[in-house]
Order: structure tokens, then C-alpha cells, then sequence
């Protein structure tokens, strides 16, 4: 070796690492290659080296500062690989764009879509080519934190998850939102693909399919724990006899029920089983109905898991946390964490977080202390002329009851704790507005709490766009009243620009 002079490139695939190995034969390929070639060459070096397998040759890859990831499963090393900068401009333009029509981030997809043909005249031969060229750009305005979505560069960027995006838009709809509306929010907004829309919006929580294209946030049913354990009793007791059932025979033996509760075809009333009965019956393939297997129970017991690990942080959880470790690590299906941030020991604490019951020593003496502050809160409140209590000044009680673990009061946490107990509603989107159940107002929906106040403070009817800015400088809402959201009301309607009681329509 002392009289020998090698090429660096020689040296490193006869003496250096793994790393440097895997590289340098990268390198030499020229061109995009499938990490099996790349693993294939290594054997031919190093042929009695058993050490070396596939994996350790991705990983190096995958981690390697040097190398570009072309395609699925292929790499390109920097030096081989196409930069064409004034294509590259262009595309950031184009996300630029797009990243400042209120959307939360972009898919790769959607720019490759717009520029493809540009893209492999380039050398640029696929969407995660694409997305390495826009790493290595280096751009400060954008954020790359995982394939395929690209963020606009904040401090603190905020990974949501496509499904809870969803969630979101079928929320602030405020009532039915057609698949269209969903497509053109997901694939032409932020440029989903067309394939992966149904798998995000089957692991959106708190959204019902009412029937076939149509969907609706389950803020705007009716939801009786009493009628819906006897829609399940009564479909149990057939299945105590028969193997299976239709929810169709449930829904039309239980229509009264049913249409109580705001849930007016099968096909709603199957996604509501889905979302608040799949611990106690098996509703997997509309429109069968089974009673529970083994693997449901198996599910059960992840519940108690996330619902253990979250009490074991002491302190607020994020769902994000919860998705890396339950999801990413060990492989669970993402509305699994969903579910579970719904349990009965689960309350929301803040935008994207949680926090365990034991963690702030809840107890029922405690809940009755927050009940009864809130009720003088709303007393109070009603004597000066009002119809509901706000938690923005609830939340200012010295009266509140002391949390565990130094853990201060917040209005998503006010807010699930009123309602835990069915002995409060909280309205409006902004999660500000609460009342007591049964109250002199006979407010029970948001629909009822509109009729109220325009019949108390409007005469019955206003300027609508009037009504929205009064609603929104009183912390009610965040975004205005539309007709999709009074679309199935008997007691307020929107006439033109102007919102008012039904029973006033017919002289507008």
C-alpha cells in the first residue's frame, strides 16, 4: 500500500465505511439508480462482507447530505444530479401562490401536475426529484418537513394532519358538504392526490357520511347518549339471535330516534355507529352490522394505551406526539389517535393537544365547582340582559377550582368540561359561547341561539354581514353565518342580506 497511489474514489471503495462506499458507487452510476443496484455493486466488492444488507445501504442513502432521493426507492448523487434553476424559480412562484390562498400547505404533486412536461424535458422525472431540488434550493420562504407537503418557513411549524385538515373544512362549512366541494378544497387547494382523498377523509374525526357524496360534522347532530344506546340495544338484540343485520332495518325500526337526533338516511347512521359505537358493535362494511371479534377487543385495549400515556406526561400531550410514537413508531392506524383523544379521561387543552383527567386531579367534587361557578357566570349574565354566559370571562374566576401538576385553565379545557356531563352546551366555533341544560332560552343548538338573539336584540331580522361582525367582536364566532349553515333550519332563514326568523320571511 506504502508505494501504491490510488484515486480517492479507488481508496474509498477498497478501505472506507459503508457510507463512503455506498456513495462513491452512487456517484460512479452517473445517474438515478434503485438503492438494490447500488447494493448490488457493493456485493461485488466486498462479496464476503455479510454485515453489509439492503437496509443498511437505504439508510445510508437516505441520510447521506451528498444524495438526492429521485423516485421511490431511487437516488441520484448531488454531483450527477439536474438543477434547472429557472424552472425551479418558477415552481416556487407557483407554491408561493398558492401557500398565500389561506391553505395550511401544498403537495409536490400539485406542482409537478402544473409543470411536468418543463420537469422531464429538465431531467426532473418525478415528484420526490422534485421535491429534493426544492430542499436544495434552499429557499428561506418555504418548509419542508415531510414528502410530499411543502409549508410556508415559520418559527414553529405546525404539522397537521391531512385527515384533522379535512375535519376542519367540512367544520367550518357549518353543514352538508358535497364530495366536489372536498375535491376542489383538497386536490386543486393544496393538491392531494385524487387516490388518497378517501383515505383521508375516512380517518377524519367527527365526520358522518349523511348519504352518498355528501358529508357532515358531527357539531351539527343532536347526539343523545340515551337514544343512540338504544339504537345499539336494539340492533344488539338482533344480533344476540341473527349473525348480522342491515342498518337499514335499524334505521327504519328506529326512525323516531333517528331523525331526533338529526340523522336522516342509513348511510348517516351508519357512520355515526362508526364514530361513537365501534367499541361495542362491529360496523366496518356499510351496511352490515356484527356484533364484536377478537380484533375489535384488540382495539380497545390501544385505547387504554394512549389513554395511560397520555396520564404518564403529567402535563398537556400534543396529538402530534401522539402520532409520531403511536403511528409513525409503531404502526397504528391514525384515527386510532383520533378515537382515543375523544375518550371519556381525554379533554382538548389546546388547538392540537390534550390532556389526561388524572393529570389535573379532576375529581366530581371539582366538576361541581365549575358547574356552579359557571352557573352564577351565566345568572349574572342574564340579568344584564344577555341569554348566555361567556367562558372568556369564566375563565377570569378566582372561583375555579385548583388544577394538578401546575396546570392553568384554558378555554378548549373549560369548554370539554362543561360539556362532559350534558349539563352545559358550549356554541359557536370559537368554543365561547356556553349556556346550562335545561335554560329558560330553550337553546340547545346554534340554530336556537341565533333565533334568540335576533328575536331579543334585532327585532327579528338584521343586515347579515352587520350580524357577523357583532358575533365576531363578541368572541362567538370566527367566521360568519352562511346559508349552507341555516340550510335545513325551520327557524331562521337568510333573505338576500339579511338574516331573520323564518316566521318573518314571507313579508321580506
Amino acid at each position: 500500500k506504502e508505494n501504491v497511489l490510488y484515486h480517492i474514489d479507488t481508496w474509498k471503495l477498497r478501505h472506507g465505511r459503508i457510507s463512503s462506499v455506498t456513495e462513491t458507487i452512487l456517484k460512479q452510476f452517473g445517474r438515478a439508480v434503485h438503492f438494490t443496484e447500488v447494493f448490488s455493486e457493493i456485493k461485488k466488492i466486498k462479496p464476503d462482507d455479510s454485515s453489509i444488507k439492503e437496509r443498511n445501504v437505504y439508510a445510508v442513502l437516505d441520510r447521506s447530505t451528498n444524495v438526492l432521493l429521485w423516485d421511490r426507492g431511487t437516488f441520484i448523487h448531488k454531483k450527477n444530479a439536474v438543477f434547472p434553476y429557472n424552472l425551479i424559480r418558477k415552481v416556487e412562484e407557483w407554491i408561493k401562490e398558492k401557500l398565500e390562498q389561506n391553505i395550511p400547505f401544498v403537495s409536490v404533486h400539485g406542482a409537478f401536475k402544473a409543470f411536468q412536461n418543463r420537469c422531464i424535458q429538465e431531467g426532473i422525472t418525478s415528484e420526490y426529484a422534485l421535491y429534493s431540488c426544492l430542499k436544495v434550493s434552499r429557499e428561506q420562504l418555504f418548509a419542508f418537513p415531510n414528502f410530499p407537503f411543502i409549508y410556508l418557513n415559520r418559527d414553529e411549524i405546525e404539522r397537521i394532519p391531512m385527515p384533522l385538515i379535512i375535519e376542519e373544512f367540512i367544520k367550518e362549512a357549518g353543514g352538508p358538504v358535497s364530495m366536489n366541494e372536498i375535491r376542489e378544497f383538497a386536490i386543486e387547494g393544496i393538491n392531494v392526490k385524487q387516490f388518497m382523498l378517501n383515505h383521508y377523509i375516512d380517518r377524519a374525526p367527527n365526520i358522518i357520511r349523511i348519504k352518498r357524496g355528501t358529508y357532515l360534522h358531527t357539531d351539527y347532530l343532536k347526539i343523545e347518549e340515551q337514544k343512540l344506546s338504544e339504537i345499539i340495544s336494539y340492533a344488539r338484540s338482533i344480533l344476540s339471535k341473527e349473525n348480522h343485520v342491515s342498518v337499514k332495518k335499524v334505521f327504519n325500526d328506529q326512525k323516531i330516534n333517528c331523525k331526533l337526533m338529526g340523522i336522516h338516511s342509513p348511510e348517516a347512521l351508519f357512520s355515526v355507529l362508526q364514530l361513537k359505537a365501534s367499541d361495542r358493535i362491529h360496523v366496518q362494511s356499510y351496511p352490515q352490522i356484527r356484533l364484536m371479534g377478537g380484533n375489535d377487543t384488540e382495539r380497545r385495549g390501544i385505547f387504554k394505551e394512549i389513554s395511560l400515556y397520555i396520564s404518564n406526561k403529567k402535563a398537556p400531550c400534543s396529538i402530534q406526539e401522539l402520532y409520531e410514537h403511536y403511528v409513525e413508531h409503531l404502526g397504528y392506524n391514525e384515527q386510532t389517535i383520533y378515537w382515543a383523544t375523544y375518550g371519556d379521561d381525554i379533554y382538548h387543552y389546546l388547538r392540537g393537544c390534550v390532556i389526561h383527567k388524572d393529570t389535573i386531579d379532576w375529581t366530581e367534587e371539582k366538576q361541581e365547582q365549575i358547574e356552579s361557578v359557571a352557573r352564577d357566570i351565566y345568572k349574572q349574565s342574564v340579568k344584564a340582559g344577555s341569554c348566555y354566559g361567556l367562558i372568556d370571562t369564566l375563565i377570569e374566576s378566582d372561583a375555579l377550582p385548583q388544577l394538578g401538576n401546575d396546570v392553568y385553565w384554558t378555554q378548549l379545557l373549560i369548554s370539554d368540561l362543561l360539556k362532559c356531563q350534558n349539563n352545559f352546551i358550549v356554541i359557536g366555533s370559537q368554543k365561547n359561547v356556553f349556556l346550562p341544560l335545561p335554560n329558560e332560552f330553550g337553546i340547545q343548538t346554534f340554530e336556537d341561539f341565533l333565533y334568540e338573539i335576533l328575536k331579543r336584540d334585532y327585532n327579528g331580522a338584521i343586515n347579515l354581514e352587520i350580524l357577523n361582525e357583532e358575533l365576531a367582536d363578541s368572541g362567538i364566532i370566527a367566521k360568519g353565518v352562511t346559508k349552507n349553515m341555516l340550510d335545513k333550519s325551520t327557524k331562521v332563514t337568510i333573505v338576500g342580506h339579511e338574516i331573520m326568523l323564518t316566521e318573518l320571511a314571507h313579508y321580506a
